[in-house]
């Protein structure tokens, strides 16, 4: 992070956790704290972010080799580049979409959005700003994870469906997949009952 980028970083981690203490809905204040963090990922310094370089070269050689990544990402990469956009204002798009679905599933889940994102952010966002793939599978998860909650057999559906575009941002999405995907069909009293082995 820059010298002004960990003011902003501090800052919202701050109002954030301020603001969960006193209002338990605040989906508001987690929303602008996501965009932050968005902003915070896709801006993120070339010299200090490990992995950047490595994302750099591979969108300035789409087409002129293959990819080492997958599909999804390399076809959402593609579709920028031949829209003209570089590297960094890809990336910038990227992370704002991805904090986006973020943002859309955590609501599905709780309205104190502002702790998700104070917690967040002091855990998984330097990963994931540094992994800018996992990232949009992680959203992905956790949409899909909220849409396989649902009672209705189609939302599931959709949750297997969202799950699986997870697996083509990142590898990881698989393991996810195929545990939230046979979890989500299961139903939630006998969840309850053998919660305990579930997650040993």
């Amino acid at each position: 992070m820059r010298g002004l980028d960990h003011v902003l970083f501090v800052g919202t981690l701050f109002i954030c956790f301020t603001v969960s203490f006193f209002f338990r809905e605040n989906r508001l204040i987690g929303f602008i704290a996501l965009m932050v963090f968005a902003y915070l990922a896709g801006d993120a310094n070339p010299v200090a972010t490990t992995d950047y370089s490595v994302y750099w070269n591979h969108y300035n050689m789409l087409g002129w080799e293959t990819s080492p990544f997958e599909k999804g990402y390399t076809e959402f990469s593609l579709l920028f580049s031949n829209y003209g956009f570089n590297y960094a204002q890809f990336r910038l798009i990227f992370a704002f979409l991805a904090f986006i679905i973020l943002f859309i599933s955590v609501c599905m889940f709780t309205k104190n959005v502002a702790l998700f994102a104070g917690l967040y952010g002091i855990t998984v966002l330097f990963n994931d700003a540094t992994q800018i793939r996992n990232l949009m599978m992680i959203a992905l998860v956790i949409l899909g994870t909220a849409l396989l909650s649902r009672e209705n057999i189609a939302v599931k559906i959709g949750g297997v469906i969202t799950l699986l575009v997870a697996t083509q941002f990142h590898d990881l999405g698989f393991v996810f997949l195929i545990i939230l995907g046979l979890l989500g069909f299961i139903k939630i009293e006998i969840l309850r009952k053998y919660y305990k082995y579930v997650v040993y």
